[in-house]
């Protein structure tokens, strides 16, 4: 299997997940969506710990982490629900 973000020192399934070695993902994540040194995982830990923490649920981070590493539409669907909870916004979705 090619790992797509070979030149960036990144390791499939320790950096980043599996299904997210794509060329697509590795262009994305790389440009603009991390912090200085920070790898995909590092940043599905701070967006996992920041959402708990929002949510004052601090046990739920791991947890987050495991659905964003898992798939990431979880995480933009946390963060979606988790914005609106703070923002005392309703959502109306049912998506999966």
């Amino acid at each position: 299997m090619k790992n797509h973000a070979e030149n960036l020192g990144w390791e499939v399934g320790v950096d980043f997940p599996v299904w997210a070695n794509t060329e697509i993902y590795v262009k994305t994540i790389s440009n603009g969506y991390l912090l200085p040194g920070e790898k995909p995982k590092d940043a599905y830990w701070r967006v996992s710990t920041a959402v708990a923490r929002r949510l004052n649920k601090p046990q739920l981070a791991s947890k987050f982490f495991d659905y964003i590493w898992k798939v990431i539409i979880i995480c933009i669907r946390v963060i979606n629900e988790t914005t609106m909870l703070y923002q005392k916004v309703s959502c109306k979705c049912r998506c999966t």
